[in-house]
């Protein structure tokens, strides 16, 4: 869901980069999980960090965000708080989506695939050969 909410927000960041609401995109753009669930099940601070090259508040930038942000069935709400964070609140259905791909993974829900050696068999992290290069000049 993470990637969902992400894709939107990038998608709405290029319509102001044309209308020249802000000046480039971000090389990331940071979506982390709320702590505390009456704020969403996510936020992203996206509008205090390009606040200043849009030359308005974090709050103003965050609601020219939201305003003409696409519409996507996982999200059911999407909100301003604080300073100009942007808080998203699943749909019921995003969160069963969640449920559904935690139950078809099984054991392996939340592995990582990073390092996994595909061609020589190997995928523990323990299989492998490591080297450290030290400068000793």
């Amino acid at each position: 869901m993470k990637e969902v909410i992400q894709n939107l927000l990038k998608n709405r960041l290029e319509e102001l980069l044309k209308d020249r609401v802000i000046e480039t995109l971000p090389i990331e753009i940071r979506v982390d999980h709320s702590k505390d669930k009456t704020q969403g099940d996510f936020a992203t601070n996206i509008a205090m960090v390009l606040s200043k090259q849009a030359k308005s508040s974090p709050r103003d930038l965050a609601a020219k965000i939201i305003e003409g942000m696409a519409q996507s069935d996982a999200v059911k709400k999407i909100e301003i708080a604080g300073p100009g964070f942007i808080n998203f609140f699943l749909s019921a259905d995003a969160n069963f989506k969640i449920i559904e791909e935690i139950l078809e993974a099984g054991s392996h829900f939340g592995l990582s695939k990073f390092g996994a050696d595909t061609q020589h068999g190997g995928g523990h992290w323990w299989e492998k050969e490591s080297a450290c290069v030290v400068d000793t000049g």
